[in-house]
C-alpha cells in the first residue's frame, strides 16, 4: 500500500488474496465436514436447515465464524485456528478507507501510531476487547511497514547483523517466557519489537537466510491451518494417547512426528493447492483487468463517434 502511494490495484489485490487464502482452507472445510459426518454416522442430530446453515458457514472462505456441526464440537477438529481468518478478511476490506492515509507518508504512519496509542490506553483504561488487542498486532505491523525501509537503510549504515539478530531474538524470547498469555500491550510490543528487526534485515544470526527457513516460510500457512487435523489424528489412537499420558519421552516422540508428518502434508498441499491457486488467482486479475480494459476502450471509441451525430461526408 505504502510503496503504491495509496493508490494499489484492489482488483487484483482482493482477487490474489481469494485465490491465495481461500483454496487450502476449504481443504481444511473438507476435511472437518467429511470428519464430522464420520463421528457422527452420518446421521442429522439437528434439523437439515441447521446443519445446511453450519456447512454454509464452514465453506464461507474464513469469512464467517464457524460454528460447531450437528451437534459436534468441529473446531477440535480444525484446533480452532480459523478464528484468524475473518481478522484477516476485515483488515482487507479496512484497506479501502487506510488507503487514503497511504498517500501521504506521513500520515502513513501516523495512522498506526495512533491505533497503537488508542489501543494502549483503552488497555491501561479496562477495555481489554480482544478486538482492541487484534488491532494492536494491525498496528504494529503497520508501523513496522512504514519504517522497514529508513531503519534497514541504517542497520546497513552501521548496525552489526549480530545485534540485531539478538535484540529480535531476546524480544521474542521475553515476550514468550516473561508473561502467561501473549495477548497483552507487553508481549505484544516486544514481538512487534522482534518482528520489525527481522523485516528490517535481521537474520538470526543467518538462520532466516536457510534453504529449510525459507521451505518453511512457503509452507507456514498450510502448517498453521492443518495442524488441527494431524495432530488430532496423531493422538487419537487409543494405545498411543494412553502411552502418551504416562510418559513425556513417549509424548514428544509422538509430537515430534507429528510435526514431520504436518510438515509433509503442507509440503504437499503447498504443491498441489496452494501454487495452482496463487497462479490460478494471477490469470484471473490478468483476464478480468484486460476485459476491463477492454470495455473502457469500447466505451471511449463509442463516446468519440456518436452514431447519432452526423457524420462528415466524402466526395
Amino acid at each position: 500500500m505504502l510503496k503504491t502511494r495509496g493508490r494499489p490495484n484492489f482488483l487484483k489485490l482482493y482477487v490474489g488474496r481469494l485465490f491465495r487464502i481461500v483454496p487450502l482452507y476449504l481443504v481444511l472445510a473438507v476435511i472437518v465436514l467429511v470428519s464430522v459426518g464420520f463421528a457422527t454416522h452420518w446421521r442429522l442430530n439437528e434439523s437439515p436447515f441447521s446443519v445446511s446453515n453450519e456447512v454454509a458457514r464452514w465453506l464461507a472462505g474464513g469469512v464467517l465464524d464457524v460454528p460447531d456441526v450437528n451437534a459436534y464440537h468441529a473446531s477440535l477438529i480444525s484446533a480452532s485456528v480459523t478464528w484468524s481468518l475473518s481478522y484477516e478478511w476485515m483488515f482487507y476490506a479496512s484497506l479501502i478507507v487506510t488507503a487514503f492515509f497511504a498517500r501521504n507518508p506521513l500520515a502513513g504512519f501516523l495512522l498506526p501510531l495512533v491505533g497503537l496509542i488508542t489501543v494502549i490506553l483503552l488497555f491501561y483504561c479496562g477495555y481489554r476487547l480482544f478486538e482492541a488487542k487484534i488491532a494492536l498486532l494491525f498496528s504494529v505491523g503497520m508501523i513496522a511497514a512504514a519504517v522497514r525501509e529508513p531503519l534497514a537503510s541504517a542497520a546497513l549504515n552501521g548496525i552489526p547483523q549480530w545485534a540485531l539478530s539478538a535484540v529480535a531474538i531476546g524480544a521474542a524470547a521475553l515476550a514468550v517466557m516473561g508473561f502467561d498469555g501473549m495477548y497483552g500491550v507487553a508481549p505484544e510490543l516486544l514481538l512487534g519489537v522482534g518482528f520489525l528487526l527481522i523485516v528490517s534485515g535481521a537474520t538470526l544470526f543467518g538462520l532466516l537466510l536457510t534453504r529449510p527457513a525459507r521451505r518453511l516460510g512457503d509452507i507456514s500457512y498450510g502448517i498453521y491451518l492443518l495442524q488441527g487435523p494431524v495432530l488430532l489424528l496423531a493422538f487419537s489412537f487409543p494405545a498411543l494417547r494412553v502411552a502418551s499420558a504416562a510418559s513425556p519421552a513417549v509424548h514428544w516422540s509422538l509430537a515430534a512426528i507429528a510435526a514431520a508428518a504436518l510438515t509433509a502434508f503442507a509440503t504437499l498441499t503447498h504443491s498441489l493447492v496452494e501454487r495452482p491457486g496463487i497462479q490460478a488467482g494471477r490469470w484471473a486479475s490478468a483476464r478480468i483487468n484486460s476485459a476491463l480494459r477492454g470495455r473502457v476502450a469500447v466505451s471511449e471509441q463509442s463516446v468519440r463517434v456518436d452514431p447519432e451525430q452526423p457524420q462528415p461526408q466524402s466526395f
